[in-house]
């Protein structure tokens, strides 16, 4: 017996969406040229922590990209199930990002982190997330009450995460030249 296709939403517009039936790892045909990319993609399909933080494949048309990257979010989605996990194409994850671009909300969020005082610094990024703050909060009550003004009443904001610091262990601006 076959497992059943796990599936996950894929943007084509601000509120449309369709189900893609995502390929698995274990279908994948692995040769000489391919063996590096595959192990690649199985770790960070895992969440092993000597997976790479990103994953850039390159390769001509029909090698096998598209069934990596698939696999890879359906193996996260497995191993993660609480863990949002979301295929989108190159061209839709573009016309994503000039569509929050011209709704200003891109904007509209480093305007409100600039106007919060609890938030020391700000630093707009490349990777899993768009931002990264660097915050202080009193005690958890007022770090919830931070969280949810700047992150649950915002639409805008699908997900975040928080770390917090146990330890200052170096801080240091300057540049030793």
């Amino acid at each position: 017996m076959l497992p059943r296709p796990r599936t996950a939403h894929s943007a084509l517009g601000p509120r449309q969406s369709r189900a893609v039936t995502l390929r698995r790892l274990e279908d994948y045909v692995i040769g000489d040229s391919n063996r590096l990319a595959f192990a690649a993609s199985e770790q960070l399909a895992q969440g092993a922590a000597e997976a790479p933080g990103i994953l850039f494949l390159h390769g001509e048309c029909g090698v096998g990209k598209t069934h990596l990257l698939q696999g890879i979010c359906r193996r996260r989605s497995e191993y993660a199930p609480r863990q949002v996990v979301r295929y989108v194409t190159a061209e839709q994850f573009t016309n994503e990002y000039i569509a929050a671009v011209r709704d200003g909300s891109l904007d509209a969020f480093r305007k409100r982190v600039r106007g919060e005082p609890q938030v020391q610094q700000c630093y707009y990024v490349t990777g899993e997330a768009d931002f990264i703050l660097i915050c202080t909060a009193r005690d958890m009550q007022d770090f919830e009450a931070l969280t949810h003004r700047l992150f649950f009443e915002d639409s805008n904001v699908r997900r975040f995460r928080t770390s917090v610091s146990m330890e200052r262990t170096k801080v240091g601006l300057s540049l030793p030249i």
